[in-house]
């Protein structure tokens, strides 16, 4: 009985020929090396396979060892990979695979999920709490604010409506301001917003005069304890003006008598209940006379200054009427 061996060519693809053992080392002599069978002695043209070489294995011994690492790789986690290099005669199993135990998990605002022992599917979780998404036509997007009026989705400027981006409002449509606000919003300029807040003609700057306004330090305004007059030098005879009637002190220097005429206000207007002060530091005594239409009263009708170094006040008591008082004699 003719008993046949498997033969294997590594460079003609893999390729088995079923050979009797009697023509081993004819086939040997082309390339063909024996796979399983009885093994017969070594010649020139035939070597016997090293232990555990792959390519010289039965073909149940070459699976059964790639199902061993497989299932080891398997165990450990990972998949398998095979590839099998034909000139190098190797055969290369590498791990890549995802256990099946791992889990693709579901994170806020979505269903499904699982382990990878069945196709999973992740979906939306639409709802109205919280972790929950709105579809695109929710109600609550799309429908009127309430019945009979008009949609949020239109632009006006009605309540359930929404303003345009380059809208604007009256000052009346601010419905709590007051007068004075909706008149300093639409006040044409700075003298009109001034008077929008009483602030009549002054333009806020700090002075003396009917246009400004006076600082909260100003020496006219923080009382008498702190107030300095203005000595107004007089060196003859003299009739007072309005200037005279702002913190001034008449100070006479001549050597010689003169004469210090009071006004009726139709001459100099100055408001009654003024009071100058005056002092004769010179020489010259001082004579108060009456101007054209004005009194001038005295205790004891006394009109003259005493003498060098008198001083005294004289006060605008009426439109034309003035009260001399101080150091002075008849």
């Amino acid at each position: 009985m003719t008993v046949f061996v498997t033969m294997y060519h590594p460079e003609l693809g893999n390729r088995r020929a079923q050979v009797s053992k009697q023509a081993v080392n004819d086939y040997a002599i082309y390339g063909w090396l024996l796979v399983d069978g009885s093994t017969p002695a070594p010649t020139d043209q035939y070597l016997t396979p090293a232990a555990g070489d792959l390519r010289y294995l039965r073909s149940t011994d070459v699976t059964e060892t790639v199902q061993d690492v497989v299932g080891a790789a398997l165990v450990a986690g990972a998949g398998v990979q095979v590839t099998v290099d034909d000139i190098g005669d190797t055969i290369t199993i590498a791990s890549t695979a995802v256990l099946p135990t791992r889990q693709v998990l579901a994170g806020t605002g979505l269903t499904g999920g699982g382990d990878l022992s069945a196709d999973r599917t992740l979906a939306v979780s639409y709802g109205t709490a919280a972790g929950s998404a709105v579809q695109g036509n929710d109600a609550r997007v799309t429908a009127d604010q309430a019945a009979g009026t008009a949609s949020i989705r239109t632009l006006g400027t009605g309540a359930q409506q929404a303003a345009a981006g380059n809208h604007g409002h009256t000052a009346t449509a601010i419905t709590d301001s007051t007068t004075v606000g909706r008149s300093v919003l639409t006040a044409a300029d700075a003298p009109a917003a001034r008077t929008a807040i009483g602030a009549g003609t002054s333009n806020l700057a700090i002075g003396t005069t009917s246009t400004t306004a006076a600082a909260g330090n100003d020496i006219r305004i923080v009382g008498a304890a702190q107030r300095r007059l203005t000595q107004k030098a007089v060196t003859g005879s003299y009739t007072l003006v309005a200037g005279d009637a702002t913190d001034t002190v008449l100070h006479t220097t001549a050597s010689s008598a003169l004469t210090i005429t009071l006004p009726a206000d139709s001459a100099v207007s100055i408001a009654t209940e003024i009071a100058l002060p005056w002092r004769q530091y010179g020489g010259g005594q001082i004579t108060f006379a009456a101007g054209s239409g004005a009194t001038v009263l005295s205790r004891g009708s006394a009109f003259k200054s005493a003498g060098q170094y008198a001083e005294g006040v004289v006060t605008k008591v009426a439109t034309n009427t003035w009260l001399l008082s101080g150091d002075v004699v008849a």
